[in-house]
Formats: C-alpha cells, sequence, structure tokens
C-alpha cells in the first residue's frame, strides 16, 4: 500500500471475531481490517465435582463447552439447570441454545457476584465454565460468602504475536485508526504486539479505542493509550451498528 488511507477500523479480537466482524463493517461500507489479537484453543472436560447445582457461564465462548457437558453421561445436567450468565449477548446466546432458566447480570463481575449470592443457598454447588486467562477471582469472592464454585477451564485464548505485512502498512499509511478492542486482556496483548514491532507510539498518537466498557477503558488510559471512547452498547452487532452509522 503506498498511499495514505483516511480512516481505518481494526478489529482486535480473537481470530474468528475478527474476521466476521470486518467482513460485516465491509459489507455496510465501512473501511475495515481484522487485525486478530488472540485464537481459541478449547479443552476436553476435567471436572472434580459431578453434582452441581448451577452453573456460571462469563463469555459466549465457554457455550461450546457447556453444550459437551450437556451431552456427557459423566454429568447430571440438563437444560433446565440455573445459569448465571455476565451479560445480555451470553443470556441471549443461552437462551437461542434453548436453556431454560438463565439469569444475567448488568455486564460486570460486582452485578454477576450478587446475582449468584442472591439466588443460591450456602450449600449448593456450583461450576463456573470458563477460560484459563480470567481477568476476576470469582470463587474466592464466593468462598468467603459459603458458596462452593468449582472452576471448569475449558478454553484458552493464545496470544498472536505476529501482524500481517498487509495490517502493517495500513496502520503506518492510515491518516486516522479506530480499534475496537473488547476486553481488558487485549488492550495490554495489543500494546504489547504493537510495541514489538515498534509502532505503538506511532500508532497511538492517531488511534482511538473503541471499547464497550468503563473497565476496559481504565485499563487503556492506565497503559498509555491516549484517546479512548466507550461504545455503550450490550450487543456486538450494536456496537459494529453503531460504528457504520458514526463513520459514514
Amino acid at each position: 500500500m503506498s498511499t495514505s488511507l483516511n480512516t481505518i477500523t481494526f478489529i482486535l479480537r480473537e481470530k474468528e471475531d475478527a474476521l466476521l466482524n470486518a467482513e460485516y463493517l465491509r459489507d455496510k461500507g465501512v473501511f475495515a481490517e481484522p487485525l486478530p489479537i488472540v485464537c481459541l484453543e478449547y479443552f476436553d472436560p476435567i471436572i472434580e465435582i459431578i453434582n452441581f447445582n448451577y452453573i456460571v457461564i462469563t463469555s459466549p465462548k465457554a457455550i461450546h463447552a457447556l453444550n459437551k457437558l450437556i451431552l456427557s453421561d459423566k454429568y447430571s445436567v440438563s437444560k433446565e439447570i440455573n445459569i448465571f450468565a455476565i451479560g445480555l449477548e451470553t443470556n441471549k446466546k443461552l437462551k437461542n441454545e434453548k436453556y431454560k432458566n438463565v439469569f444475567h447480570a448488568s455486564g460486570n463481575s460486582k452485578a454477576l457476584f450478587q446475582l449468584i449470592l442472591n439466588k443460591t443457598l450456602q450449600n449448593d454447588k456450583g461450576l463456573w465454565i470458563t477460560a484459563k486467562d480470567r481477568s476476576f477471582d470469582l470463587q474466592s469472592i464466593l468462598k468467603l460468602n459459603n458458596r462452593k464454585l468449582e472452576i471448569f477451564e475449558s478454553y484458552k485464548m493464545l496470544p498472536i504475536n505476529e501482524i500481517a505485512k498487509n495490517n502493517i502498512d495500513s496502520l503506518v499509511n492510515s491518516i486516522n485508526c479506530n480499534l475496537l478492542i473488547l476486553s481488558s486482556r487485549n488492550v495490554l496483548l495489543s500494546k504489547n504486539l504493537l510495541e514489538q514491532y515498534n509502532l505503538f507510539e506511532k500508532v497511538n498518537d492517531k488511534a482511538i479505542l473503541l471499547v464497550n466498557s468503563y473497565n476496559v477503558s481504565q485499563k487503556a488510559k492506565r497503559l498509555g493509550w491516549k484517546h479512548v471512547k466507550i461504545i455503550k452498547k450490550n450487543f456486538t452487532k450494536d456496537i459494529l451498528d453503531y460504528i457504520v452509522q458514526t463513520t459514514k
């Protein structure tokens, strides 16, 4: 790419999400590029407790493992078990999968903790289907309140340590750019990756970080990102549609 571009929106997410989100934006007339920051790897179930009364899901990525759990003969789990989800998008996907008793928090860990506390008893046993890399310790918080929560680490987000040449060219030659990043961990990984290519300062001067929560925005500012904008939407599609509306 030899000519400067005006504004490019980069999707810094898990590889599949980045590709799908960039394609959606391009179909809507937005100049967008996927810039995968992590890739997904699933693990087979290894769970110490057999019987549990409720399940905690803090990412739509965990639903894949939950579905496998439902099909397993080893665990007595049905689609009627109580499930606590952290946000509306996870809640919607669970209901689309025909899970009957889904309760969702308002998109943050404190609300999730309080929701579980209000709707469980001290003798109840929960199973948290989550990633190996987690940003908060729900198990310890619940233990302090006499709740037992087993952790099932069902997947891992592996950092991607390379930037494709076409992405590098676009990052360098664009006049302005938007960086869509929807997790605190990915904010850090994105900075580290750009620094690896000596691009962080150049990109930081002209980029606007698009995030979907106050907590992610605060993490970004602590890491030195200069321009951060919160898109107050609950669903990825709504975030993408907001980008479409504001870039035309």
